[in-house]
């Protein structure tokens, strides 16, 4: 028996239900580049704080030479010897987020801030608003270059599941918008990897390699016993979410939490607290 028999131990997002995840590319760095033109189409590594090592933040063109965040500057400078590096300005990005938080706000009256520089709209409700949910993505495109600038773009994802949205957003071209259908939703869920699916941390990803999976589509053809025995009853039922695009435990709370996404070095949550409850 495969693990699509877990579906009815699963409650799935209604086929119904459209959702829009913006995700403003390279934030951090791009805020910067839109402040400072000389540093604009440079490749940029911002550090925390001048003197330090590691990467918090690359640029669009730091990116294209394989540099990404939590890198160390010795890395990333073999990578792109031409690499310029530049303190964080905090005050500003948290100025740019609660701008985007009113721009989402002025098109939806229900928005979910995931983090710093993503958060999730639900299109349905807006169907009598908007003529399609690629026309409002187009308008939030053009209201965000709008209110922070011709350098700041972001990617649009579209899909039935907030999971799918941000999935296809992040392995998507910069600045574009794009839709999961059902034609195209399998062809994603095997070309993304699942070192980059979001819940998926580095030590899973490693169990799953080891056991020959990599990408999530690959989960449907597993054994239903098979996946409970390697991953336990909690991952192996997520993970037959995350193969049929579903929602996973993750994402589906993250309206519960509309203030955070969590805490740790990868979550960011865009409202200040000095509590991790």
């Amino acid at each position: 028996m495969s693990s699509s028999c877990l579906t009815n131990a699963v409650q799935t997002t209604s086929q119904n239900s459209t959702w829009l995840h913006i995700d403003i590319n390279a934030y951090f760095a791009t805020l910067l580049q839109q402040e400072v033109p000389a540093l604009r189409g440079k490749p940029l590594g911002v550090v925390k704080e001048a003197g330090r090592t590691c990467l918090i933040a690359t640029s669009k063109e730091a990116k294209a030479y394989g540099i990404k965040s939590g890198c160390r500057l010795q890395e990333a400078r073999a990578l792109c010897p031409q690499l310029q590096t530049v303190p964080a300005n905090f005050e500003m990005c948290w100025s740019a987020t609660q701008r985007l938080k009113n721009l989402f706000e002025s098109v939806s009256p229900d928005v979910i801030i995931y983090s710093l520089d993503e958060s999730f709209i639900e299109y349905t409700p807006l169907q009598r608003i908007y003529p399609s949910a690629h026309a409002c993505a187009q308008l939030i495109q053009q209201r965000i270059t709008s209110e922070l600038g011709e350098w700041v773009t972001c990617n649009i994802g579209i899909a039935r599941t907030r999971f799918l949205a941000k999935l296809t957003g992040e392995v998507s071209p910069k600045g574009s918008i794009t839709q999961v259908t059902p034609e195209n939703q399998d062809a994603l869920l095997a070309r993304v990897e699942f070192a980059d699916v979001c819940g998926i941390g580095p030590r899973l990803a490693r169990r799953l390699r080891k056991f020959g999976v990599t990408h999530p589509l690959q989960i449907n053809f597993l054994e239903e016993h098979d996946l409970q025995h390697e991953f336990g009853p909690f991952w192996s039922v997520e993970l037959a979410k995350m193969a049929r695009g579903d929602e996973p435990h993750l994402l589906a709370r993250a309206d519960t939490l509309p203030h955070m996404k969590g805490v740790g070095r990868s979550i960011t949550g865009w409202k200040l607290c000095d509590d991790e409850t």
